[in-house]
């Protein structure tokens, strides 16, 4: 019997037609780029490593390198940050091998040049990344939350902006809104209309979320003001930032006129003041990229 069964030709291409995912850092118009290419893909990775400080994934407290640490030691000897470097690749980023890691760092600069070279194991090609992080606002490093632009994300430069950033996650969420997570949130909706002003217990839903949640900084005081027959909680955090001890306050005036936008999250009065904000690291890449 003839064999009449029909074989379809695949021809895998670097078209760019269909993306494998979004380039960090975040440097778009406010927006994300796309990747297309498994090339692409890696680098953005490996930058999405390199560029994180530990604590800022909210979940994941020990993720990323953490250079903005090493920018300001005084000795030279960047044996502690290539092991850094190492361990993170290789615990976070599969599918490559890495075959070197060079650093420079100039005396007396706060400038470290990193170039990784490796090799991407489905097709063995080579590459290099190369990143001069340094103490320029380029690149971001997250999203501002909530989400009040215009239909876009707003983009965090620095730690101080993402450490604020997360804890107005943490505070505006209500619980239920994370479909995986939800006892996320401190819902202080929910505390609007509680006929008594004893906000001891508000009080210690904000303390326990923040430290269940939000990784790399330390609570230092939480303030809560409600004004008698008023459905308004005045609300001032102070905290300070362990990567760096830098000390600042975020301060929200949460009232029922507090709008819902489209991601579900309130939209209240906030003023942010800054004890001296963290600047992020900018990043130029090359080899490529």
């Amino acid at each position: 019997m003839a064999d009449v069964r029909k074989y379809i030709r695949i021809n895998p291409t670097v078209k760019r037609n269909k993306a494998l995912g979004v380039i960090f850092p975040f440097d778009g118009e406010a927006v994300f780029n796309s990747s297309f290419t498994t090339k692409e893909q890696v680098k953005s990775n490996l930058l999405n490593v390199l560029l994180t400080e530990p604590g800022e994934r909210i979940f994941k407290p020990n993720f990323g390198v953490g250079l903005r640490s090493y920018l300001f030691e005084n000795s030279n000897d960047l044996s502690f940050l290539e092991e850094r470097i190492n361990n993170q690749i290789n615990q976070n980023i599969a599918g490559i091998e890495l075959v070197n890691v060079n650093l420079i760092k100039e005396p007396d600069s706060h400038e470290i040049k990193i170039a990784i070279s490796y090799r991407v194991l489905a097709n063995q090609e080579p590459d290099t990344i190369q990143i001069n992080p340094t103490e320029k606002r380029n690149k971001a490093l997250g999203v501002i939350f909530p989400f009040d632009g215009e239909a876009v994300f707003n983009s965090s430069y620095t730690t101080a902006e993402q450490v604020k950033s997360n804890l107005l996650n943490v505070l505006l969420t209500e619980p239920g809104e994370r479909v995986f997570k939800p006892n996320f949130g401190v819902g202080l909706r929910n505390y609007l209309f509680e006929n008594s002003n004893d906000l001891s217990n508000l009080e210690e839903r904000i303390n326990n979320q923040i430290n269940q949640n939000i990784a790399g900084i330390e609570l230092v005081n939480v303030n809560l003001i409600k004004e008698p027959d008023s459905h308004e909680i005045k609300i001032a955090i102070s905290y300070r930032v362990l990567a760096n001890q830098e000390s600042d306050t975020i301060q929200i005036n949460f009232s029922q006129d507090s709008s819902i936008n489209n991601s579900g999250a309130s939209s209240p009065n906030t003023g942010m003041s800054s004890g001296g904000g963290a600047s992020s690291g900018g990043a130029s890449s090359g080899g490529g990229y």
